[in-house]
């Protein structure tokens, strides 16, 4: 694999690690948000109906119970069970069902939240104890429908999933683009060397338009220094044997024309 194909992957999966974090934050921050407006809506729900109950007194230790109407609202589902499993009211749209919203959650004697699925419906519920004279004798249940916050749910998932998509794809072909521009000069520096070498032309130098101060720039200058140096050393040396063959042509001239002469007498 080629760097320039290296360092784009590396950027793209970079830039894809921080959508993903980014989009993990905003999908739960977004749930948290939804929830916590459902877990305010049944909170006033049931402070409304406790705030309007009230206990008559009766006979020995006995105490009636009157609750208001729990058809308050049509986001809320609500039902009111005693401790021994009975039903004790509830709003009609609820009145066939003979099984409470969150059966697992009947005996508590502190508020508690808990998702459940009540007949196929996904619900958020908020169990709340009655309490009379100091002692739990029923449980109360307000549900909310959760179908909305996951059907927000999904659509940001999937919006999240196709805009992580086209900014990695994006980011890639950016990645691409800026390492290729950036890593062109070193195209050049090659080039420059294989035409050094098929021409023995150490006069060449290799052109640099960028700035001066960056790696490559300090790379292409370096290299230029190494060019022109030797470039002086080989003329340095074509000079030095040039003198020695003119030194050199004298005497050999005297020894031959010698040599010539001894071989005619």
């Amino acid at each position: 694999m080629s760097l320039r194909s290296r360092l784009t992957l590396l950027y793209s999966s970079l830039v894809m690690g921080i959508l993903l974090i980014f989009g993990a934050a905003v999908y739960l921050l977004v749930s948290v948000v939804l929830i916590n407006n459902i877990d305010d809506q049944l909170e006033t729900t049931v402070h409304e109906i406790v705030s309007v109950t009230r206990v008559n007194p009766i006979e020995g230790n006995s105490a009636e119970i009157h609750f208001p109407s729990l058809e308050i609202t049509s986001n809320v589902y609500v039902q009111i069970w005693w401790r021994d499993g009975r039903v004790m009211t509830a709003p009609p749209s609820l009145m066939g069902f003979s099984d409470p919203i969150d059966p697992e959650n009947l005996g508590i004697s502190q508020p508690v939240y808990h998702e459940t699925r009540f007949k196929g419906v996904h619900l958020r519920v908020l169990n709340a104890p009655i309490i009379i004279d100091g002692h739990p004798v029923g449980t109360l249940q307000a549900a909310a429908n959760l179908e909305i916050v996951d059907t927000t749910r999904e659509v940001l998932l999937y919006i999240l999933i196709i805009a992580m998509i086209i900014a990695s794809l994006l980011a890639a072909y950016g990645s691409w683009l800026a390492v290729g521009s950036a890593l062109a000069p070193l195209d050049t520096i090659t080039e420059t060397a294989e035409q050094i070498n098929r021409a023995d032309d150490l006069a060449r130098r290799i052109p640099y338009n960028g700035p001066k101060g960056d790696e490559i720039g300090s790379l292409i200058e370096a290299f230029n220094r190494t060019l022109e140096r030797l470039e002086t050393l080989f003329t340095s040396q074509q000079r030095f044997l040039a003198d020695v063959s003119h030194e050199l042509r004298t005497p050999l001239t005297v020894i031959k024309g010698n040599v010539d002469l001894m071989r005619r007498m």
